[in-house]
């Protein structure tokens, strides 16, 4: 049964019709790190493991300290200084340094991208903030006035798209994680005195979270109840990032990168680069499928038009699919390679990946373009509830690719009444 679905993906994308195109090789995205540090914003290639500094800037005018991806491998950065006081300044190879929030009421903190595509602002001392929309870059309070001095990590649970906080307070005892609820900005305590936490994961495939603890160095694992399961003691910790199909963990750890399991074993390392410190990491490319950047969404309303946006730049020209379902991201699809498909395959899954829902869905299975990217479409099922989830993820058919897939993360969106 587990080698019927790991390869439902694969036979759902033959039966649509469409033959695999031939892959180029792409050197980046998709094949390097992004790393901010004080004094500027870095890259390191996966092949090479040269360091090649993007933006060098002197510490008294600009300072990156955080760091996120949305679907257009684009990144966003921090900044605590600049003639235009706090901002948010976003950079993409074609563009370099643009300003996303050119005007913060507060000095930005940790930043994610929730399923709307709308960058999540952590500001100070206490504040969550959502940019607007597209065209305009304000943003909206939507949760204040929580406990603490500070935010020092931001990330959304998949399996509900609420947000957890990390805060920071002077004393050691009275440093917690923070739930806070999407629809109406509530919070609770979800760890209680879990010392400073650095940078926060959601598991797409267990449903737990992955923690940089930074006073105490230690890579951590909680349980959907808070709990500690495991961890693994670091000389030093201050950003960490997760792929979603492998599974990995990425950790920035003052001069280099170091890699880890699910089991927090350690995988591989890259450096040390003794002439900067990171702050933070994202995996360039880690986001290959999201919610589509040139749309402003709906929340996940039943009913309504939601676009995705794949970006494989490994795959351009090659056969991609999509699929849906009304069923959550587990028990996901084990792929033979050690990757998986985090989506529990159900008769929606496995009729939309055929392209067989032609009125619900748009574009679902295609062409990838030369830049390994497309766009689809689907409308929010009706007969999912409240609250539930609808999840989407896309493949793509590559013979280079591992089991010859190129595989996407995948998007959990909360439905809204």
């Amino acid at each position: 049964m587990k080698r019927i679905l790991a390869t439902g993906l694969a036979t759902g994308l033959y039966l649509a019709g469409v033959i695999a195109g031939t892959a180029a090789a792409q050197p980046v995205p998709g094949h390097a790190y992004l790393l901010t540090s004080s004094t500027g914003l870095y890259a390191i290639d996966h092949a090479t493991r040269q360091l090649t500094t993007l933006v060098s800037t002197p510490k008294s005018q600009t300072r990156f300290n955080e760091i996120t991806m949305n679907t257009g491998n684009t990144a966003a950065a921090m900044s605590f200084y600049g003639v235009a006081g706090p901002q948010v300044l976003s950079w993409a190879p074609q563009t370099g340094l643009t300003s996303i929030v050119g005007a913060m009421p507060s000095a930005p903190g940790p930043l994610d991208v929730d399923q709307d595509g709308r960058l999540l602002i952590c500001g100070s001392p206490n504040v969550l903030y959502k940019t607007q929309g597209l065209l305009n870059n304000s943003v909206a309070t939507i949760s204040s006035g929580f406990p603490g001095s500070g935010v020092s990590a931001l990330c959304i649970d998949d399996d509900t798209g609420d947000y957890f906080v990390a805060i920071t307070n002077v004393s050691q005892t009275d440093r917690h994680v923070l739930h806070i609820d999407r629809r109406n900005g509530a919070f609770s305590t979800f760890i209680a005195n879990s010392g400073l936490i650095r940078a926060l994961a959601h598991d797409q495939a267990t449903g737990r979270f992955i923690a940089i603890a930074s006073d105490a160095p230690e890579l951590r694992v909680y349980d959907r109840a808070g709990r500690m399961i495991a961890s693994r003691v670091l000389d030093t910790a201050s950003g960490l990032d997760q792929d979603d199909v492998t599974g990995h963990i990425h950790v920035a750890t003052g001069d280099s990168v170091f890699v880890f399991d699910r089991t927090l074993a350690q995988l591989d390392r890259y450096g040390p680069y003794p002439q900067v410190f990171f702050t933070d990491l994202v995996v360039w490319g880690g986001r290959t499928v999201g919610p589509a950047s040139s749309i402003i969404h709906s929340g996940g309303k039943r009913g309504a038009k939601y676009a995705i946006q794949g970006r494989f730049p490994d795959s351009p020209n090659c056969a991609y699919a999509c699929g849906i379902n009304v069923s959550g991201l587990r028990p996901g699809i084990p792929m033979r390679d050690g990757r998986t498909i985090n989506i529990a395959p159900d008769a929606l899954f496995f009729a939309t990946v055929a392209g067989s829902v032609p009125l619900y869905t748009s574009r679902f299975v295609g062409m990838t373009d030369a830049n390994g990217a497309f766009q689809a479409s689907f409308i929010v099922p009706m007969l999912s509830t409240t609250a539930s989830l609808v999840c989407a993820t896309a493949g793509v058919v590559n013979p280079q690719a591992p089991s010859g897939l190129d595989l996407g993360r995948t998007i959990a969106i909360r439905v809204l009444p």
